[in-house]
């Protein structure tokens, strides 16, 4: 059976996991989306289609034509974020009480420690 310093070590190291997983998955999904080669195709259309008949100059349109397509996928992540995000919540019922979770339904948590670290 575990001891109350086990459980705190045990949620700690699986707190620390769930950050690092958090953060790292925030950063792939935003490179994937920001480096996508539609957002940089549809940004050349627009700025051709809006600049070239309007006269307008070319830093203006490409200026505007990036902050949209910023804001238009800031939207599109934070919609698709607030679905993931719930993935890496530290606040959910197995993490309430880890011993009582794990030891119910034959369910088994392994912990070691080495080197003095769980």
């Amino acid at each position: 059976e575990a001891s109350a310093a086990d459980k705190k070590e045990a949620l700690a190291l699986i707190t620390d996991i769930l950050v690092q997983q958090q953060g790292v998955e925030f950063g792939r999904q935003i490179k994937a989306l920001f480096s996508h080669y539609s957002l940089w195709l549809a940004s050349a259309l627009l700025i051709l289609a809006i600049g070239i008949p309007l006269d307008l100059p070319v830093a203006a349109v490409s200026g505007f034509v990036f902050m949209l397509m910023f804001f238009i996928n800031k939207i599109r992540f934070q919609n698709f974020w607030g679905k993931v995000v719930t993935v890496f919540s530290r606040k959910t019922k197995d993490l309430e009480d880890l011993t009582s979770f794990y030891s119910a339904e034959s369910r088994i948590m392994l912990v070691s420690v080495i080197a003095g670290k769980v």
